[in-house]
Formats: structure tokens, sequence, C-alpha cells
């Protein structure tokens, strides 16, 4: 018994060690053909609710951002995407990581912005090559702009009271800086008249009229005069006064803004050279109200005399002008309107 089981066990690992040493015949797998979406060489014809946007490039985020600017292009507009990823996942109550997400990408163009948008598709072409399908709800946009426009007039309108009790320069300030607005107020106004061509546009040029109204006026009450206090103090503004009136902005009636100058100065000789050390102070009134000024220290130098030394210390001012503009030697914050 012993000898046919001992033969049966060889018979079976001979048995086993054959079929292991037996080639496998592997199936080779059938490619899978991947076929390009439609919508990539032919994206959706805009309706009468929705505006579509496709873009490619070679990252998802960039095709976003071209398919943004298509988007906006049908709008009269011209885009530069801004992106922000800040979307925190948490697992059981712990922050884990923060992940980029579509719906965080805000678009903004010179004060414009398109954020009533979704992603609609995604395609993956290759490694280099993403094409991205957005769409956005004509009437939710065209919403959103409508109700910045709105604020804009009663922003303006809520403002008039203070605006009709400040004084000539900070009306001028509140009024340039309004008017600066006015280019982004217009591009929202036409993105919303693209979306709703019933928009009634009447109060909104309204507004516009108003405000450039209001800045003509302003600016033709901007103006100084100097009052010296001495003659040294009236030399040594000169330069000061030729600059306002080539600015448009001198003025001697009484109801101008007034930059009181006053001037103090040291003498001593170095090496044969007269030294003229003068202190120009200049004080700014708009009214009885102190509204800016600045003190200028000014050295002239003149082999003749200690008189010739302030010839040279009011050349060295009208350079001082001409390198810090006007607004700095006023001691006042610049206004760049036009």
């Amino acid at each position: 018994m012993n000898s046919k089981l001992l033969l049966l066990t060889l018979i079976s690992i001979s048995f086993l060690s054959a079929c292991q040493n037996t080639p496998q015949r592997i199936e080779a797998a059938e490619p899978v053909a991947i076929t390009t979406p439609d919508w990539v060489n032919n994206p959706p014809s805009d309706s009468g609710n929705f505006l579509y946007g496709s873009g490619v490039a070679s990252n998802k985020k960039e095709a976003i951002q071209e398919a943004l600017v298509d988007l906006s292009s049908k709008l009269g507009i011209h885009v530069k995407a801004k992106f922000q990823s800040n979307t925190k996942v948490t697992d059981n109550g712990y922050e884990s990581f923060e992940t980029k997400s579509e719906s965080n990408i805000n678009t903004e163009v010179e004060g414009l912005s398109i954020s009533q948008y979704q992603v609609e598709k995604i395609y993956t072409a290759s490694i280099i090559e993403v094409y991205a399908l957005l769409k956005t709800d004509k009437t939710l946009l065209y919403t959103a702009y409508k109700n910045e426009l709105d604020q804009s007039i009663a922003k303006h309108q809520s403002a008039q009271a203070a605006f009709k009790n400040s004084g000539r320069y900070e009306r001028y300030q509140k009024s340039c800086q309004e008017q600066l607005g006015l280019p982004v107020f217009n591009r929202k106004l036409s993105a919303a008249k693209t979306l709703n061509p019933e928009m009634i546009l009447r109060p909104f040029q309204a507004y516009e009229n108003k405000v450039n109204q209001q800045f003509r006026i302003a600016k033709k009450r901007l103006n100084f005069n100097i009052q010296a206090a001495n003659q040294s103090s009236k030399v040594l503004s000169e330069p000061l006064s030729t600059a306002l009136a080539k600015a448009e902005l001198w003025n001697k009636k009484s109801q101008s803004l007034s930059v009181k100058a006053s001037s103090s100065v040291r003498f001593n000789k170095t090496s044969g050279f007269y030294i003229g050390r003068y202190v120009l102070d200049l004080k700014v009134y708009d009214g009885n109200q102190l509204i800016g000024g600045k003190q200028h220290s000014i050295k002239g130098a003149s082999l003749q005399s200690k008189a010739a030394t302030q010839t040279q210390a009011v050349k060295k001012f009208a350079k001082l002008i001409k390198k810090e503009g006007l607004w700095s030697v006023l001691g006042l914050q610049e206004v760049e309107c036009k």
C-alpha cells in the first residue's frame, strides 16, 4: 500500500509541474476609439436665454480663461481672467487640503466682472490640449450689471448734500473721482444693453451728463492766487505763479484758493561764494480752512552778492516744481483729471 501511495503522489506532482510550465495564451485588448465631442468643433449657438463661450489651451485653467475671453467678446468687452483657489476640503472635521474650483474663477476687466457663468464641458484631447465650454444665463448677468448701475446712481444722489457743502478743492477731488469711474460705468451699460436690448437708457445717460457737468463746474472754480508776505517771498514764489498759469489754475480773484507764501533766509560766505539758504513756507487755504501746504529749503550761491543768491534759488525752485509737480509742491493730494 505504501508503494502505491508513493507512486500516486509522484504522478500528481509531475502532472502539476507540467500544467504550470504550459504557456498561457493572452488575448490582446481591442483598442478603444476616442471620439472628439461635437461641441469642440461646433460650439452651441447662442439663444435667447444663454450665451456660450469656448476656448482651448494647454491646461484646464487657461482653457476656461480663453472661453471667458470668447464669452466676453459677445458683450463688446475685453477680459483678463483672475483665478482664485480657496475651496477647503475637510475630512472628519479636519482640513486636509485645498483644491481649485472653477466656481471660484472670477474674470475682471477694468472694473467689469463676469461671474455669472458655469462650466458646461471640459474635454482633454491630449496632455497639452484641453477644451472648455462655458455658458452664462443672460438674465442673471443682465440683472447683476443693472444692479451695479443702479447702485452708482443711488450713491451719487445720496452724496449730493455733502458735495454741495464741501469746499472747492474737495468738490474738484470728488467730481474728478466720479468722472474717472465713468468708463467702467459705460462698459457695464453697454454690456447690459447687449444682454437686454429693451433696456431704458435715459436714467443712466442723465447720470453721466450730471457727473460731467459737476466736474466741469468744479474744475472751472478750482484756481489759486498767491499772497506773498513780503518782496522776497513774492520773488521766490514766481515760478509757482508761472506753473499755475500754465496749468490754467491761476486767478487773482478773491474767491480763489489762497496760497500764502512767507520766507526766511540765512547767509554765509565760503571760498569766495555767497551762500543763501532760503526757506519758502507755503500754506494753502480754501476760504478760512487750511487744506495743504509745504516748506521748501532752497540754496542759492553767487560770487557777486548776497542778493544775487536769490536769483539762483528761484531757478532751483522752478526745477523743483518741474520735477515734483504742482500738487506735491503745494502739499495737496494729486488729482489727474483733465
